[in-house]
């Protein structure tokens, strides 16, 4: 009988029950970890203790730890000394930092290590990384760009979703695209984003998708001014006063809602855009808290439709509304005497004395000033005591004249001859017309003169433009001028002669003008040209230092008055369309001469182009050139080079112009402008020029009214334009605009396929 051991006994009662226990090799992690956001807590894991059969070993006990072993980052949470409970363990709050493709390990020392599936770390936030920067109001902020991101600053370029963003800091309206942005690697990029009102703003970024990343909020920016406003509007004023005195011109930099941007600091610079006269005043001026004041602007001419231009170079211009000069009411004032020849002047003011000699040429200026320099003078010189020849010369006669104001004087000059011994008492009154008047006397002493001892010849000639001209002794001297103004002098040696050329209506006698009194001093002739249309048109005075005869002389005869000329319109367009590349005719206008007998020759003439719908310089860009012609001649072409722009509007200066117009003639002349030959900006701009009196400079007076021009538009294409592609007439165009040509077309097409089947039947 065989013997059978007790261990093979037992071995063979479990194998026949089936119950033999499994023995653990191994550790598999049972759990199929997913994609989790950097940071988060991973979903829990669970680790058992396995035969190589995938049997749990349920009587394995043990401590488990757990490490990255693919990918980088912090691995976060329980990681060591987690305890293994019949054959199972749990991982429940493991987290990472990194992104990036990960995979753990399980490790306890004694089975082998369990490796978990390959899974991945996304971005857990949105960062701003390209921050927005200080901007105007209504202009596109910097191009700012947002990245998805872990806490250490990696970009997550497999994440794409939509961003939203909004203004969570600061007031106003955020325009340009704020919704749906596409994140393409991880990145959106905001290029058209504005903001309509000044002051600090933030934005904040917003992930749209389910589980949505932390919202990024942008650094502090700055929302500056755009542009000008006037506040204060000048107002009716008068001549050489400050505008709105006490208030000034106030000009504030603001955004499009009214709002002023008190960190404005920059200069605001002004100018007479419109109207007459000289704007004096301080310009630039620099802004205080955003608000620039002009406190002591003043114009120095009267008139209407003033307007004024303030200008900053990177804020919209302002343009003040029309506002008028008026002359106002200041008294005129009259200053001491001075200039005198043969009187010593004494004494203050009012009264004044001095002394001459018999016989002596008195000569008296004086001057007449008045704030308001819009104001006619008048002032009046009478012999109110003693006798006093030689009336003609300028005593006992009035002399209008305008001044100019304080700071430039008017004078005015009067000779005469001292008779007899004695006493001269002269009154000078001066009056403005307006109630307001001035006046003072000068008490001359008249003594007994010497002998003469010299005589004077002279004879006058015909007047031209040549001026004077002066040689030795003993040389004939001529006297020549036109159209005179004001009085000529020479200061020839004692013996001279001024010799007469030859000239209808002059006559041909020599003029002796003889010295009866005093020593040989130096001799002064004036001629003075009175501008009339019959005789006596000339005055010839001579004396000497210490006091002489004067004879006055009237020539007698008919001399041509001076050119009078009236600027107005002629043919002036009405409204008008431009192509791109074409020359239209802005503005018309006629110089008539209208005196009777002389030649106007213009020399210079500034013209104005007024642009609308100017903003960045646009309208004016599309104008390649500007010309002045008369008739079909063309006197001259001015481009940007040679013109200037103020605001909106282009100035040009024609300068070295010969176009004569003979006596009671009329000559018209144009303005045209030439644009250039690209696409014309939008909104489409316009144009009107203007040119008024003060800007005809040919030597003479020119009276009128001024003349503006038609409105030209610039536009794409006009009505019936051959060169217009859109317009061509073919049947393919004609289908595109609803013509007939492509339904017929179709039509015919499907009674032929009908007829085809027909046929088809048929056979």
């Amino acid at each position: 009988m065989r013997t059978v051991s007790i261990s093979a006994l037992f071995l063979l009662a479990a194998i026949c029950a089936g119950t033999l226990a499994a023995q653990a090799t191994q550790l598999v992690v049972t759990t199929t970890i997913v994609d989790t956001r950097a940071n988060a807590t991973i979903a829990s894991i669970t680790v058992e203790a396995q035969d190589g059969g995938g049997t749990l070993d349920a009587t394995y006990n043990s401590t488990l730890s757990v490490s990255i072993t693919t990918g980088t980052g912090t691995l976060g949470g329980t990681t060591t000394g987690v305890t293994m409970t019949s054959g199972t363990a749990s991982f429940a709050n493991l987290t990472i930092d990194t992104i990036g493709a990960k995979v753990l390990t399980f490790t306890d020392g004694a089975l082998t290590d369990g490796v978990s599936n390959g899974f991945n770390i996304t971005a857990d936030r949105l960062i701003v990384t390209a921050q927005p920067t200080d901007t105007q109001a209504n202009a596109n902020i910097s191009s700012i760009t947002v990245e998805a991101q872990d806490g250490n600053g990696n970009t997550d370029t497999g994440y794409n979703t939509t961003i939203n963003v909004t203004l969570s800091s600061g007031t106003g309206t955020l325009g340009g695209t704020t919704t749906g942005v596409t994140m393409t690697s991880g990145t959106s990029s905001y290029a058209n984003l504005t903001v309509d009102t000044i002051g600090a703003k933030q934005l904040t970024f917003t992930d749209q998708a389910g589980s949505p990343l932390t919202a990024a909020v942008s650094g502090t920016f700055n929302i500056t001014a755009d542009r000008l406003i006037i506040t204060t509007q000048p107002t009716a004023t008068t001549v050489s006063t400050n505008i709105n005195s006490g208030t000034g011109v106030v000009v504030e930099a603001q955004d499009g809602n009214g709002n002023t941007d008190t960190s404005f600091t920059g200069n605001v610079a002004v100018a007479h855009s419109a109207g007459s006269g000289t704007l004096t005043g301080t310009t630039p001026v620099a802004a205080v808290s955003g608000v620039a004041t002009f406190s002591d602007l003043q114009i120095d001419a009267v008139g209407t439709g003033n307007e004024l231009t303030f200008t900053n170079a990177s804020l919209t211009t302002a343009v003040s509304s029309t506002f008028d000069i008026t002359a106002g009411n200041s008294n005129p004032v009259l200053a001491a005497p001075s200039g005198t020849v043969g009187i010593t002047v004494g004494g203050s003011d009012p009264s004044f004395t001095g002394t001459a000699t018999v016989g002596g040429n008195l000569a008296v200026t004086f001057q007449a000033t008045d704030s308001n320099g819009g104001d006619t003078l008048t002032t009046t010189v009478s012999v109110t005591g003693g006798t006093l020849s030689g009336a003609a010369a300028g005593f006992n006669e009035s002399f209008p004249f305008a001044p100019a104001g304080t700071t430039s004087p008017h004078s005015v000059s009067l000779t005469g001859t001292a008779a007899a011994a004695g006493t001269i008492q002269l009154t000078i009154a001066v009056s403005d017309g307006n109630g307001g008047n001035d006046s003072y006397t000068l008490t001359i002493t008249i003594a007994t003169a010497g002998t003469p001892t010299i005589n004077v010849t002279a004879s006058l000639t015909a007047f031209t433009t040549t001026g004077v001209g002066v040689a030795s002794a003993q040389q004939s001297y001529t006297v020549a001028g036109s159209n005179l103004t004001a009085d000529i002098t020479i200061t020839p040696p004692t013996d001279f002669q001024i010799s007469q050329t030859s000239g209808s209506g002059f006559a041909t006698t020599p003029i002796v003008l003889t010295q009866t009194g005093g020593t040989v001093g130096t001799t002064t002739i004036f001629v003075r040209y009175n501008p009339t249309t019959t005789g006596p048109h000339s005055q010839v005075i001579a004396h000497t230092s210490t006091g002489a005869t004067t004879q006055n002389v009237n020539v007698s005869g008919s001399i041509a008055g001076p050119a009078a000329v009236t600027l107005s319109a002629s043919g002036n367009p009405g409204s008008q369309n431009a192509n791109p590349g074409t020359t239209k005719t802005a503005l018309g206008f006629r110089l008539a001469e209208t005196g009777g007998g002389s030649t106007f020759t213009v020399t210079s003439v500034t013209a104005r182009v007024t642009t609308i719908n100017n903003t960045g310089g646009v309208a004016v860009a599309a104008i390649s050139s500007i010309s002045l012609r008369r008739g079909s001649t063309v006197l001259g072409t001015m481009t940007s080079a040679s013109w200037s722009v103020g605001g909106n509007v282009i100035t040009l200066n024609f300068t070295g112009l010969s176009s004569a117009i003979t006596a009671s003639s009329a000559a018209d002349f144009t303005l045209a402008i030439t644009f250039a030959g690209t696409s014309v900006p939008t909104p489409k701009p316009s144009y009107v020029a203007d040119i008024a009196v003060a800007d005809v400079n040919g030597g003479s007076s020119v009276s009128g009214t001024p003349v503006t021009g038609g409105t030209i538009t610039l536009v794409d294409a006009l009505p019936g334009d051959p060169l217009d592609e859109d317009k061509k007439d073919d049947s393919c165009n004609l289908a595109t605009e609803g013509g007939p040509a492509w339904p017929m077309l179709f039509g015919g097409l499907i009674v032929a396929f009908a007829a085809l089947r027909r046929r088809r039947r048929t056979v």
